[in-house]
């Protein structure tokens, strides 16, 4: 049993414990509210089954693989956010300037 694996399982599972709570009270609601929150239940509820039943080592990489992939998904929502469509459209204009 490693100590820094379940500190990071721990870690995670209050991160996502953490972000179903912002995605339900905080955030503003999308089209995808309902398919995130399944989301967000259903990570938390692997994250605490596999660390109860002492699969760290697959669920390690399982998580590694989610959160990674989440990068990019954040990175496309924050553009479509900003709605950063293209250099004369509003953020980037405004960053940028004039072309």
């Amino acid at each position: 049993n490693s100590t820094p694996v379940h500190v990071f399982y721990l870690i995670q599972l209050a991160i996502w414990i953490d972000t179903c709570f912002s995605h339900c009270f905080i955030e503003e609601r999308h089209k995808d509210y309902v398919m995130m929150y399944l989301h967000h239940i259903v990570t938390i509820m692997l994250v605490w089954g596999s660390y109860s039943y002492n699969y760290l080592r697959i669920g390690t990489v399982v998580l590694f693989v989610h959160d990674s992939s989440d990068i990019f998904v954040d990175l496309l929502k924050i553009f479509n956010y900003l709605k950063l469509e293209g250099k004369r459209v509003g953020w980037w204009r405004r960053a940028v300037g004039p072309a």
